[in-house]
This record gives C-alpha cells, structure tokens and sequence, in this order.
C-alpha cells in the first residue's frame, strides 16, 4: 500500500498564504539544504495529489522554468520531475488539465485517493492544498503530515487549519531545524 504524505509550509502563526494566496514569503526560505531535503521526500514518492487552486498555481509556474534563463538547478530538476510525475487534482470545476499526466478527480475524491493509495509504486505526495489534505485527514487516508513552519509571522492569512475539523492524535517521528530557521515536523498518524 502507497503512503499518503501531506507536505505543507506554513507561518510561525499558522497561515499556509496571505489573505490573497500570495506565498512571497516562502522564497525566503529556500535554500540548497532546504531543496535536498525537498528532494530527499522525492525520493520517496511517484504521485502528486492536489486541490485545483495549488495544482493550477504549478500549472503557471513549473512546466516553464526550464525555459527561462538563470533558473535555479534545484528548481530546474524540480520542474523536470514535478512534470514526469503523475498527478491527480481534485476538483469539481477543472474539466480539462493542460498539463501532461494530470487527471482530474471529479467526486468520490476519498474513494478515489483509496484506490490510488492501494497501487504499487511508491508513496503519494500532497503539497500544500490544505482543505483537500484535511479532508483526507478526516477520512483516515493520511499516513504522514510534513509541517515546514517558516520564521515568519503574516498576522493574517489563509488558515491551514479550519474550525469542524476532527481530533487527530499524532506521533512526532522526526524534527530537523534548518540554517534558515525552518522546521520540518514529521508526524506519523
């Protein structure tokens, strides 16, 4: 059975974005030590999993950044597998994804995670997309959540958490501080 990861960035004040969805405040963050670890969690996975609005913000920004001159390494190759990779959106709206190896999930989206889930391969990876994620959390498909809190206070945003969602006891399983002052908790579930 594939492992369902949750991967997610979020303020020392609990916001995943601005009120706007701006996410400026991440590249701050970012680094060589950062991208191998974001590389290392690669490593474990062959599927992305996303809400429509983190899958179309890729959508605009990843398949290009091999064209554009002065790109980053880590972000070229980022942008190379991110592309090769199968990945699945879910949404309700989105009918016709532009870009390659993408389907949509239409309904039954926990159902269809299940099934994703009971493939062979590696693990499953969810960046960000946090009412999709919490929607699985509450369906008991998550097996680990990677929380990367950042050194930043936005003082208001998009809450990664929402009100009515269920208790969840988590193991912590690991902790890394990073150089910038990032800290990735992993929990298992």
């Amino acid at each position: 059975m594939k492992k369902l990861i949750w991967l997610i960035d979020i303020s020392l004040d609990g916001f995943m974005s601005g009120l706007n969805g701006e996410l400026d405040w991440l590249g701050v963050d970012v680094d060589d030590e950062f991208w191998n670890d974001v590389n290392d969690l690669l490593g474990t996975v062959d599927t992305a999993l996303f809400g429509r609005l983190t899958y179309q913000n890729f959508e605009q920004y990843w398949p290009n950044v091999t064209e554009k001159p002065g790109s980053p390494k880590h972000e070229v190759n980022f942008s190379r597998w991110i592309d090769e990779t199968p990945k699945y959106v879910a949404s309700s709206t989105l009918s016709q994804p532009k870009w390659k190896n993408s389907t949509v999930l239409k309904s039954e989206v926990a159902n269809q995670v299940s099934k994703l889930k009971a493939g062979t391969g590696k693990g499953i990876l969810i960046f960000g997309s946090c009412h999709l994620a919490l929607q699985l959390l509450d369906a008991n498909l998550m097996d680990e959540m990677q929380l990367r809190i950042h050194p930043t206070v936005l003082g208001e945003g998009r809450s990664a958490f929402h009100a009515g969602l269920k208790s969840h006891r988590l193991k912590l399983i690991q902790s890394r501080q990073f150089q910038t002052g990032v800290i990735r908790l992993r929990y298992q579930l």
